[in-house]
């Protein structure tokens, strides 16, 4: 995931000239979460990497994925089992995703199979 991440970072940075606001579940302590809708810091892109399952930040994203999408693109970057709950668990996140995208790590590039 953190190559993703990397990845992802890079490329809004080369390609679009955007830098990433990026927020990690895992780095979040459970009262930290409010911190990704009252962040002053204007940002094109928001990457939500969800490294583990939070079902507190899945709440807060359900219930105010307005406030983090105003003026920003969001991404969500999480493993499809985190993906699965969060999908079920948060309707009005669901109701808000344009896409879903599954990437997997090409051979060439040092995957499972290099």
């Amino acid at each position: 995931m953190e190559e993703l991440r990397a990845d992802i970072e890079a490329e809004s940075q080369v390609q679009l000239g955007y830098g990433v606001r990026v927020l990690t579940a895992s780095e979040l302590q459970a009262e930290g979460f409010e911190r990704v809708f009252l962040s002053d810091e204007p940002a094109p892109v928001t990457l939500v990497v969800m490294d583990r399952w939070a079902r507190k930040l899945v709440t807060m994203l359900d219930r105010n994925v307005i406030l983090l999408a105003r003026g920003s693109a969001v991404l969500l970057l999480v493993s499809p089992k985190v993906a699965e709950c969060a999908v079920a668990s948060a309707p009005n996140l669901r109701n808000r995703l344009t896409d879903m995208l599954e990437m997997k790590i090409d051979d060439a590039l040092g995957g499972p199979g290099a």
